[in-house]
């Protein structure tokens, strides 16, 4: 037997020994949590020595998904592609509190800064433990902004790019069959052009991004890549007055289909109730979600205190949407939002 397949086995044993009592159905999570604010991304960039700072509160919440996987009426896989349909999930909530900082190097250049704090309840973590899931910082996203023009075709667009980095370097990660970690556990590299239109009273905001997943492999051989995603928002804002403004957004996060799982990852599934003919569908759809449509649509109102200081509610919703546009293998979450903003 070859040093990879015993380090196999010994995970596998390991996993049987710790987790007898845990199944792959019991184990599906809502995936990535949706960190949408309300806040829409703009082309445009801070001003030299300005920082703009803000404070998001998120509740979210689920108790359902969207699936392309066919389940009978006890909840058993009876169908790896049956057309999308919302089925209920294990209940879900999450309190995040999100810190997003940009900073103008110059005035064409801002670096920015998001790094959230969350505390999650899962159901099944709560079923077979004493604690109602993991809890600590996330991911954290640093990027960089670059103002291109703000007058494109001598319309007065503004066109930006921007890079962002995740990094999971702030959390554990744990066996991704048997517990429920804060994260993917691995890098992304986002790319994304920003134009934004300024209308007097309006305006309205197009993003169009292509993020490149990197794989996990921290319990190696046992390893997963997500899918790559092609990114699109739309988005626009109008203001009542000088103070007060309302907003609406619709973002759309598609899946390139390209994830992937090791062999040693499907092998380990078995022990855990995964059946030979799932192959890797059901790992790299539900299990894991690493191959996630999602359409999130937001509103959100907002009120300037003062010309430095405001204050927004939001709400953000993942939708059906329809065949191709839509969320698919992915939790139905709604997320509340409120928002401090402030600018230095």
């Amino acid at each position: 037997m070859n040093e990879r397949m015993q380090t196999s086995c010994i995970i596998l044993i390991a996993v049987v020994f710790l987790y007898p009592h845990m199944s792959l159905a019991q184990l599906q999570k809502p995936g990535i949590i949706s960190m949408a604010s309300g806040y829409l991304e703009s082309a445009r960039v801070q001003p030299k020595g300005h920082l703009y700072s803000q404070i998001t509160y998120g509740y979210h919440s689920s108790d359902s998904k969207f699936t392309t996987l066919g389940f009978d009426a006890m909840g058993d896989i009876i169908s790896l592609d049956s057309g999308n349909t919302r089925v209920k999930a294990p209940d879900f909530t999450a309190h995040t509190i999100t810190y997003h900082g940009a900073y103008g190097i110059t005035d064409r250049l801002t670096i920015f800064l998001g790094v959230p704090w969350i505390h999650s309840k899962y159901e099944f973590v709560r079923r077979y433990t004493d604690k109602d899931g993991p809890d600590g910082i996330g991911d954290i996203d640093i990027g960089i902004k670059h103002l291109i023009t703000d007058n494109l075709s001598g319309d007065g667009i503004f066109l930006s790019a921007q890079v962002i980095f995740k990094i999971p370097e702030a959390y554990d990660f744990y066996y991704p069959l048997t517990s429920v970690s804060l994260g993917d556990g691995q890098y992304d590299a986002e790319f994304d052009l920003l134009l934004g239109k300024d209308w007097g009273r309006s305006y309205t905001v197009f993003q169009a991004g292509f993020t490149y997943r990197f794989e996990n492999t921290d319990f190696d051989p046992v390893t997963f890549k997500p899918s790559d995603e092609i990114r699109i928002l739309i988005g626009g804002g109008f203001n009542i007055n000088s103070r007060f403004a309302i907003r609406g957004s619709l973002n759309w996060i598609k899946s390139l289909e390209n994830a992937e799982v090791s062999d040693a990852l499907i092998l380990s599934s078995y022990t855990l109730g995964g059946l030979a003919w799932h192959g890797d569908k059901v790992l790299i759809k539900d299990t894991l979600g690493i191959e996630q449509n999602i359409l999130n649509a937001g509103v959100d109102a907002q009120y300037d205190v003062t010309n430095k200081l405001g204050a927004t509610i939001a709400l953000n919703k993942n939708i059906k949407g329809l065949d191709g546009i839509g969320t698919e293998n992915a939790a139905d979450i709604t997320t509340f939002s409120l928002v401090l903003s402030y600018v230095h």
